[in-house]
């Protein structure tokens, strides 16, 4: 009987540690994002020549929700009046589709009835916001580095000053008021503590229907790790039955 039960014991042991060194395999949020690179009719003046998307600073503030951002491969369109855009325009209506259409462009005339100075602008529920070339030459070159994930929560149905919005280091309030994080390091839960969301955002936010569940998987390295563990559970049976 002692012999079953210090058998068991390392059986369950060596489970334990096979279970432990596997990631956790959890399910998320996936908002798929169509980027649009804007140029003039004549292929010049491309918007935001970089194509530059902050997708990690979006990631990460975005995770607090379980959402991961997922950028579609960049379509690049000829278009003056796009380019110098009135978004009150182009993206005012209802939504239409599950991808995000995100167009760059070098100006921004309107939005919400705001004038000049727009770095970006989208609409609750709409499908589709626009990001102004201004944001990338922010800071020093530095850029305002959540302006991304901010009109993306619009598109998630969260506004400026409902559910908990309003304060400095909330990721929906204004710009005017909000602290823009300066590097990666700023946003929560590091740093300062930039771009919060509340809970009842994040319920909000997750109720989208722009949002498709993700169920992630153990790589295969993961994979190989759990066999290789596994290997001498096997071989450690084999070799106590031989000797009962």
């Amino acid at each position: 009987m002692k012999k079953m039960i210090r058998q068991s014991f390392m059986v369950l042991t060596l489970l334990f540690l096979v279970t432990s060194a596997l990631p956790a395999v959890a399910a998320t949020l996936a908002l798929t994002i169509q980027p649009y690179q804007i140029c003039d009719d004549d292929g010049t003046n491309c918007a935001n020549s970089a194509k530059s998307l902050f997708e990690a600073e979006g990631d990460k503030i975005w995770a607090q929700a379980g959402i991961d951002l997922i950028f579609l491969p960049w379509i690049t369109q000829n278009s003056s009046a796009l380019n110098t855009l009135n978004m009150d325009t182009e993206f005012g209506g209802p939504a239409a589709g599950n991808i995000i259409r995100m167009l760059f462009v070098e100006t921004i005339t309107h939005c919400g009835g705001a004038g000049a100075g727009i770095f970006g602008c989208g609409y609750v529920d709409a499908n589709g916001l626009a990001i102004a070339d201004n944001v990338f030459s922010f800071n020093g070159g530095i850029g305002r580095l959540d302006t991304i994930a901010h009109e993306l929560g619009h598109n998630l149905g969260l506004g400026h000053g409902d559910f908990g919005a309003g304060g400095a280091l909330n990721l929906m309030t204004s710009g005017a008021v909000r602290t823009i994080p300066s590097s990666i390091n700023d946003i929560t839960p590091d740093g300062i503590g930039t771009d919060q969301l509340t809970q009842a955002q994040i319920d909000e936010a997750t109720a989208s229907g722009f949002l498709e569940p993700v169920q992630e998987v153990p790589e295969p390295a993961s994979a190989l790790l759990l066999l290789s563990c596994l290997v001498p559970v096997a071989a450690f049976w084999r070799r106590n039955r031989s000797n009962d």
